[in-house]
C-alpha cells in the first residue's frame, strides 16, 4: 500500500471522531473469475519492530475499511484493512473486517509521518481474522433490496409505458436476485477455505 495513502487515512483518522463518520456509498463488489485454487497468507510490509503486541479493537469502520486498536500498553494505533492477515482466495475479492472488542495481536510500524500503524494483524494467538462479519449475508441482502427499491422508484418516475415499466422492474428484480445468489455462493466458498486454513 502506498505510503501517501496510509498517511492520508492516518491524518484523517486522527482528526475525526468515529461518532462523526458518515456512511460511505454502498460497497461495490468486484467481479473476478472464480477459480479457487487454494489459499495463502497475504503479507503486509515488514514491521521495524519484531515484537508482537496484544490489544483490543476499539473501532473499525466496515465501509471505510480502517479503525483503531488499543494496545494493552500504550496509545491507540491506526489500522487499515490491508494490514489484516487473511486467507487469499484466488479469483474472489473481499476484505476482512475487525470487530469492536475483538482481541488481536499485531506488529507496530512507524509510517512516513512518524505515526504508528498496526501491521500483520491476526486474532490473539495468531489465527486469521474471520473473512466476514457474522451478519454479512443479511446486510448484503438488505442493501440489494434497498437498491432494488431505488431502481423501481426511478423506473416508475421516468417510464410512462406500462409494458416497458413492468419489463424494467422485472429486470431490476432479476439483477438483485442474481447478485444475492452470487454473493451467497462466494461467501460459502471463502468460508470453506478459511475453515481449512485454521
Amino acid at each position: 500500500m502506498a505510503i501517501c495513502f496510509v498517511k492520508r487515512f492516518a491524518k484523517l483518522a486522527s482528526k475525526t471522531s468515529p461518532r462523526n463518520f458518515t456512511p460511505a456509498v454502498g460497497h461495490q463488489e468486484q467481479s473476478k473469475p472464480s477459480l479457487l485454487l487454494g489459499a495463502r497468507w497475504l503479507s503486509s510490509e515488514s514491521s521495524s519492530d519484531d515484537d508482537i503486541k496484544l490489544g483490543t479493537v476499539k473501532f473499525f469502520d466496515y465501509k471505510k475499511q480502517y479503525g483503531f486498536i488499543q494496545p494493552d500498553v500504550g496509545e491507540k494505533i491506526f489500522v487499515h484493512c490491508n494490514d489484516i492477515k487473511k486467507v487469499d482466495v484466488e479469483g474472489e475479492w473481499f476484505f476482512t473486517p475487525l470487530l469492536k472488542d475483538m482481541r488481536v495481536q499485531f506488529k507496530v510500524a512507524s509510517i512516513e509521518s512518524g505515526e504508528l500503524q498496526a501491521r500483520e494483524v491476526t486474532l490473539e494467538g495468531g489465527k486469521p481474522v474471520p473473512p466476514f462479519q457474522n451478519n454479512h449475508i443479511e446486510a448484503f441482502i438488505r442493501s440489494r433490496k434497498a437498491r432494488f427499491g431505488d431502481a423501481v422508484f426511478d423506473i416508475m418516475d421516468s417510464v410512462t409505458d406500462q409494458q416497458e415499466m413492468e419489463a424494467k422492474i422485472v429486470e431490476a428484480f432479476e439483477n438483485a436476485k442474481n447478485d444475492i445468489s452470487m454473493q451467497k455462493a462466494k461467501v460459502k466458498k471463502v468460508l470453506e477455505i478459511y475453515k481449512n486454513a485454521v
